[in-house]
């Protein structure tokens, strides 16, 4: 299954600045492109961003988080 970026947003909590932020700066997904130019996230995407959120929402700043998830980001 595939999602566009407005309902992975709403999938996870995130909001849409902070989902493409951590996509940018921490390169925690990495989602291709479809002929139309929109992302294109994978239910494996969701996932990593929910454990994500997960973490950073019990406390964790978002890069101890994404060191604590490690080789788990690896796709």
């Amino acid at each position: 299954m595939s999602y566009r970026v407005k309902t992975v947003s709403k999938m996870t909590g995130l909001n849409r600045s902070t989902l493409l932020a951590w996509e940018r700066r921490y390169g925690v997904v990495s989602p291709p492109r479809g002929g139309n130019g929109y992302r294109i996230y994978s239910a494996q995407d969701v996932d990593r961003l929910q454990r994500l959120k997960s973490l950073v929402d019990s406390g964790h700043a978002i890069s101890e988080a994404v060191q604590l998830l490690g080789g788990d980001l690896e796709r």
